[in-house]
């Protein structure tokens, strides 16, 4: 992965998208507290997420941070998305990408739960799960709690406010592709 994450089609796909989606939000001269929650290798973090704030990398792996480290990133810590090392109201936007479907993520709502406490106010949470399995479970539960205006997707205090399976739609041709 660390060897392939600066150029490989996927990986500047999910760049390209995450870009789009942070300047929505973000006013061009803020600088955000961002926390990358799982952040592997460092390729977002210590790249594109940078462009925006000062990042901090989480992940349970220190062979990942090992890596994060060659990238030059200071700003790690050693944990579990499922029980994060900062206190409640520390960052703008949690970014977790191809995480929450992992074998040591045992509940993804536990690690939603947890992205919510970290937030300030007005943050935002940015995931990104790669299973199609976990997409289609979230939204079902996301489907299942509209009502009122916003859409309670079960980690407390926060809303969805977009849900897509944006990052499903190349999976036909990495599955076509790789059985040719």
């Amino acid at each position: 992965m660390y060897r392939v994450e600066d150029h490989h089609w996927w990986y500047r796909g999910m760049e390209a998208v995450t870009r789009a989606l942070i300047e929505r939000w973000v006013q061009p001269a803020a600088r955000l507290k961002i926390l990358d929650a799982g952040c592997g290798t460092g390729a977002a973090m210590t790249t594109y997420l940078a462009d925006y704030g000062d990042v901090t990398g989480v992940d349970l792996y220190p062979q990942a941070l090992d890596f994060c480290r060659k990238r030059n990133a200071t700003r790690l810590a050693r944990a579990s998305v499922l029980d994060l090392p900062f206190a409640p109201v520390s960052f703008d936007l949690v970014a977790s990408f191809d995480v929450l479907y992992e074998r040591a993520v045992a509940d993804d709502l536990t690690a939603l739960r947890e992205f919510a406490r970290v937030l300030t106010p007005s943050g935002r949470i940015l995931a990104a799960p790669a299973r199609l399995r976990l997409v289609a479970r979230q939204a079902r539960r996301t489907r299942s709690h509209q009502g009122a205006g916003t859409r309670k997707n079960g980690c407390g205090n926060c809303s969805s406010r977009r849900a897509s399976r944006w990052n499903t739609f190349p999976t036909p041709i990495c599955f076509s592709s790789r059985w040719r």
